[in-house]
């Protein structure tokens, strides 16, 4: 019978928690950030006691006295970090790198705040005071900050001042809910007039009459049965007086979108929709036909209702007084940087500003014969039928291969 070996285990060895501690306080910490150290050392005692006080409700005593003796070994740690270089949190007054200011709103017109910081007086738009900050509704009066508040204010750099996210929390839903009367953009628009034929009106009302105001219900239906207008007085007047959809069906030379600020979905990127924008601009350029095409915003893709974009820019923009001074500073600009300066596609673009029964929305005509274009990034939008693709890569050089052999 053959013998079978056995190898030898390791010993055993008990674990000392004062020797586990040992290099955390005996170690240097000037080279450390104090302050981020501090915090981390809080977050994590934090998460702990979240812990231990769900174990605590469900019962369990054993992880719970686990969690517990956790929770003091870093109370331990933190206090002993203080002692050591000798910062208590009341005196802690930076946050991150960023130190903390009182700041006073002065004044408040044309959606900007005027504010008194650091012997200092800034200005901050109204979209970006309230981007993200949920202040408390003792702070605010008639939809703003109260004149005279006092607000707590982050430095970033000399010029940048920006709402302590730490005082007044975070939410990312709030640039969502601005309620912003851009009404005056809508100055320097032409009126759109719709296509539509009487009859094609008619098919429309017939679904609408029910929804609308009984005044305004048979003010409409005596424009419909007045013998002395002719079917393109009615038809004028009828769409002056009704919020018809318009009539936009997308295809392969027409898109439609709602915003030029807000993209669908949860995205940290503020210039999402913008970049959004231009890449289907660039789509319908790089298609193999590059035929004239429309980018439409302010209109929903769906519903083909307007989306009172003169408020969005006036919430996010508030300091362009004017249409032009939003297109030459911000939008034209923009499409140039994304698009590497492409100078055959900037003249190849005009940009055209209706009112449409009050609310804004912008035609981008596009009449685009050149190379292939691709975006920062190294993306390549391309058009397949009515829907938007993006190559990159490998396929991106395919894709430029297979555009310039159609275009020659």
């Amino acid at each position: 019978m053959s013998k079978v070996t056995i190898p030898s285990r390791a010993s055993y060895q008990v674990r000392n928690p004062a020797s586990e501690e040992r290099p955390f306080l005996e170690a240097d910490w000037a080279p450390i950030n104090a302050h981020q150290v501090y915090q981390a050392l809080k977050r994590m005692q934090c998460r702990n006691h979240q812990a231990t006080s769900a174990y605590k409700c469900k019962g369990l005593g054993a992880p719970y006295k686990t969690s517990q003796q956790q929770e003091n070994w870093l109370g331990a740690i933190i206090n002993h970090f203080n002692q050591n270089i000798n910062i208590q949190l009341k005196h802690i007054k930076t946050m991150c790198k960023f130190n903390k200011f009182n700041g006073k709103v002065t004044n408040y017109y044309s959606n900007m705040y005027v504010i008194e910081v650091d012997d200092k007086t800034i200005y901050i738009p109204f979209s970006v005071m309230h981007k993200f900050p949920a202040f408390p509704q003792s702070m605010m009066e008639d939809g703003h900050l109260k004149i005279g508040v006092t607000v707590i204010m982050v430095k970033k750099d000399e010029k940048t001042y920006y709402p302590d996210h730490e005082t007044y929390g975070v939410n990312n839903n709030q640039e969502h809910k601005l309620n912003i009367d851009g009404t005056y953009l809508l100055k320097d628009t032409k009126t759109y007039k719709q296509s539509n034929s009487l009859p094609e009106l008619m098919a429309q009302l017939s679904t609408q009459l029910p929804s609308l105001q009984e005044d305004l219900r048979l003010e409409t239906l005596k424009v419909i049965s007045a013998i002395n207008m002719t079917e393109e007085q009615k038809v004028e007047k009828l769409t002056s007086m009704v919020d018809f959809p318009l009539d936009f069906l997308e295809s392969q030379t027409l898109e439609k979108k709602a915003s030029l600020f807000y993209a669908p979905g949860n995205t940290k990127d503020d210039r999402a929709q913008l970049k959004e924008i231009v890449e289907s601009i660039v789509a319908m350029c790089n298609s193999e036909e590059q035929k004239q095409c429309q980018l439409i915003v302010g209109v929903n893709d769906k519903t083909n209702k307007t989306c009172k974009l003169q408020d969005e820019i006036a919430a996010n923009y508030p300091q362009m007084a004017n249409l032009d001074q939003f297109q030459n500073t911000l939008l034209v600009p923009f499409i140039k940087s994304y698009t590497y300066d492409n100078a055959l596609l900037m003249s190849s673009l005009k940009y055209n500003w209706y009112n449409y029964n009050g609310d804004l929305i912008l035609i981008i005509d596009i009449n685009y014969h050149g190379d292939p274009i691709i975006c920062k990034g190294g993306r390549l939008p391309y058009r397949c039928d009515s829907a938007k693709m993006i190559a990159e890569g490998v396929d991106l050089v395919n894709m430029v291969k297979k555009l310039t052999r159609n275009a020659a």
